[in-house]
């Protein structure tokens, strides 16, 4: 479950709902840690959650995690983009291209529409 913004996100030059709760957990004094989480549950059930909620917001904030092999491919997305840019910085886009071009040609290749 993703949390709503209008507990999540920053207001005006100041911290989320959420977040200067959590703040306050720094606290040293017993009773404002007690006050802080009695806040902190009155502040999910005004939107309708819980601290379950709250933890499985915090471990998969865009509401679900990738798994291995959806990270890998976008891993290797980036990397080979990432490959194919720096090859174009050094030789230009189309390099490789007239290079197929040329080489088909001299291999006795032939464009047929």
């Amino acid at each position: 479950m993703s949390l709503p913004p209008e507990i999540m996100a920053p207001r005006e030059g100041r911290g989320s709902k959420l977040g200067n709760l959590i703040r306050s957990l720094g606290s040293s004094n017993d009773g404002e840690l007690v006050a802080t989480v009695h806040a902190m549950r009155r502040v999910l059930d005004s939107v309708g959650a819980d601290f379950h909620a709250w933890a499985e917001h915090t471990e998969k904030p865009n509401g679900s995690g990738l798994n291995e092999p959806e990270a890998k491919k976008i891993f290797d997305t980036g990397y080979a983009m990432g490959v194919q840019d720096a090859e174009n910085k050094q030789h230009g886009a189309n390099d490789f291209r007239a290079y197929l071009h040329s080489l088909f040609f001299k291999l006795g290749g032939k464009i047929t529409s």
